[in-house]
Order: structure tokens, then sequence, then C-alpha cells
């Protein structure tokens, strides 16, 4: 079972500069929908695609279930020693952005989750968003930044929460990413929902609040960019010059309904 000891962010609420994002239910971009934990998107040639201990930004357009109280589980690539037989790895390793288990009814908070070490210790260090109240079928716009020196996390736009790493080393996976729930995956692990968006960048795209963009704009440091308006039912093309395309398995890719 994995393990997590407590290098958890003190939750900053940051008061939003922009509204919540409100988008009608499919709108005019395609997307792929996830209906159980054994339905993903393989990213091809993402394993060492990017360091960890070097600035990035992950970020994704996504919905999910919230009627289902469990934890979603939106990207990664997470492993840990006897995770998955399929999966050899001699220490923690990856990382893993998902929700909270839904609270008071409606809220969940976002939680990314990466392989870490200090003063010779190596477990799970997360970073959590306060909880906020979530309206069902709306998009989320997330994004993970690593600076030189702190993690953050925005969320619609704005600052929800950071994490200074000082002093700690985050450990890669050897393995591709995953949109969904990863091949191997923990058993307890589930997603249902959609994303129409997903890059990987290398560098910390947001200083400061934003307005997210549909569709994203590709960055010029672009490490994986999937391009979903070209998708079709087995793949989502990698736009960016490194053809890592999104391999689908089991998700549906739902097209805008024409006039």
């Amino acid at each position: 079972m994995m393990k997590v000891y407590a290098i958890v962010a003190s939750g900053v609420l940051v008061a939003a500069l922009f509204p919540a994002t409100q988008v009608e239910d499919d709108g005019p971009y395609p997307f792929l929908r996830f209906a159980n934990r054994n339905e993903h998107v393989e990213l091809e040639k993402t394993r060492g695609a990017f360091d960890l201990q070097k600035p990035f930004t992950i970020e994704l357009w996504v919905r999910w279930n919230t009627d289902i109280l469990k934890m979603m589980y939106l990207a990664g690539d997470e492993a840990w020693p006897g995770m998955s037989r399929n999966i050899q790895v001699e220490a923690e390793c990856g990382w893993v952005i998902r929700t909270t288990k839904v609270q008071d009814a409606d809220k969940q908070a976002v939680d990314f989750t990466v392989a870490a070490s200090a003063r010779g210790k190596r477990d799970w260090l997360r970073v959590i968003t306060p909880l906020r109240r979530i309206q069902p079928g709306q998009w989320q716009h997330i994004a993970v930044c690593r600076t030189t020196s702190e993690l953050r996390i925005y969320w619609d736009g704005n600052l929800a929460t950071r994490r200074s790493i000082a002093g700690i080393t985050l450990h890669n996976s050897p393995s591709n990413v995953f949109l969904g729930v990863r091949r191997n995956g923990w058993e307890d692990r589930e997603f249902v929902g959609d994303i129409r968006a997903f890059q990987i960048t290398a560098k910390a795209r947001y200083n400061y609040p934003f307005k997210p963009e549909m569709p994203l704009k590709r960055d010029e440091a672009a490490i994986v960019f999937l391009d979903f308006s070209t998708a079709n039912d087995s793949q989502v093309p990698d736009s960016s010059p490194h053809m890592r395309h999104g391999r689908i398995v089991g998700a549906k890719l739902i097209k805008p309904k024409t006039p």
C-alpha cells in the first residue's frame, strides 16, 4: 500500500481574480471520456522526457464525476515497490495529479503528489489545495508549476497553494506518463470523467494569476502538447516536435455536435 508522510502544503487561499470557468456541457471542443480505471491514454516516449528536478508545468482541462466520492486520478506516472508485478522499481518514484475524496457533500481539493527525498528519507510529498465546491459538469483548468524553489498549483487561473521544496529532491518514474489511471496502477485508483487538453512544458509557465485559455496555447518549451482537434479513436497526436503521441486505451473520443 502506498505510504504518505506529512510534507503537506499549508493551504494558501487566494481571492479569485477571475470567475470560475463556465462552459457548455460539451462545447465546441472534442474531448476524451473515461468510464473507469481501466481506460487511459499512454503518452509515448515520455519516460524521462522531463526532469522533476528542473522547472516544469503540467496543465490540463478536466472534469470528473462528482457523484463518485472517491479520489479521482487525473494524470501521472507514480510507482512504488510492490505496486504491480509488472512495474519493478526500487523506491517511490514519479508523480500524480488527483482530487481528494468528496467532503461536506460537494467539496474537493486538488492534490499533486510526487516522490521526494529529504534528509536521507524517501517517500511521498503532497501539495494540496484548500477545499472548493465543485459544480457537476463544470470544466476545471489545473496547472502544476515547479520553479527552482517551489511547487505551485493554479486552479482556474488562481494560485491555490504553493510549497517550498528547498533541500528536497524529486524523483522521476521509469515509465511513460498516463492520462487517467496509469497502466498497472494500484487497485484503488479511479477516474471517471473527461479530458480535453493536456500539456507538459519545460518551464514554470505561470507566476501570476491568469485567465485560462481553451484551447491551450502550445508553449515553445512544450515537451508534449496533445492536439485533441486531430484525435481519432485510437490516438491523440502530439503537436510538439517530439512526437509523443497519446495512445488511447478504452476512453471514448467525443466530438462536437454539428448543426
